[in-house]
């Protein structure tokens, strides 16, 4: 379960940018909030959030980069030594960005126990790497790493072993969740609970398209959320193609 994330330096992301589950105090719409039960920290989350903006300011990419995140997340245990990491597409255009690292922070609830990740990393490294976990209310460190630098806070010595075999362009969590049973839900949420749904991979697109196409009703619902979104479109209409 989701609670939020932040991304920081990422293709037209220059300053970080948090997209947050948590409700505000208001209650008027409290049909779209889900109740967390067992969690003394978190009691509710928002079942939906929308991120709204101009055309090219950077919506997209703000969905992009938790799709990267969670790709560097699974994958790079595979990485050899020396791999670059192709991920990386620092913000461009200015002179200090694009020699900073990219920068993820995730907060999240899986089987009942909340936690918090965060990493770093350029074109052949990763920077930093932080994970952390809840005990009621409070928060406790599993490990914190800068580049080649570990530091345990739990089991110190089964983790110092197993990250002495993590290369410097490896996440530890992603290399070690096999070996390291607690790291096994954390990775888990990130490899099967951890998806997105939208442009990027299309779709959406068809989705609409499907539904739009199933009666004349349905058509008047896409035309008028088009049209509520000041998007001055009148009628629409289309069919997916299949190529072979």
């Amino acid at each position: 379960m989701l609670i939020e994330y932040s991304v920081e330096n990422y293709r037209s992301i220059a300053d970080k940018i948090t997209v947050s589950m948590i409700p505000s105090r208001e209650r008027l719409k409290s049909h779209n909030l889900i109740t967390i039960d067992g969690n003394p920290n978190i009691k509710k989350i928002l079942k939906s959030v929308a991120i709204y903006g101009a055309n090219a300011s950077g919506k997209t990419n703000i969905i992009r980069a938790l799709n990267t995140m969670r790709h560097i997340v699974v994958t790079s245990k595979g990485k050899n030594s020396g791999d670059k990491f192709s991920e990386y597409q620092p913000f461009d255009l200015d002179d200090n960005h694009p020699s900073q690292p990219t920068v993820f922070d995730i907060h999240f609830i899986n089987k009942n126990q909340e936690y918090k990740y965060h990493f770093s990393y350029d074109n052949a490294s990763i920077v930093t790497e932080e994970l952390y976990y809840f005990k009621n209310k409070k928060e406790f460190p599993f490990f914190k790493r800068s580049m080649e630098d570990f530091e345990p806070f739990v089991d110190r010595e089964e983790l110092t072993k197993l990250f002495q075999n993590t290369g410097k362009n490896v996440l530890f969590l992603s290399k070690a969740n096999n070996e390291y049973k607690k790291f096994g839900p954390i990775f888990e949420w990130f490899n099967n609970n951890l998806s997105t749904v939208g442009p990027i991979s299309g779709v959406i697109f068809k989705n609409a398209l499907d539904f739009m196409n199933q009666s004349d009703e349905n058509k008047k619902l896409i035309v008028t959320l088009m049209q509520s979104a000041d998007l001055d479109i009148f009628d629409i209409s289309g069919e997916t193609i299949e190529y072979k």
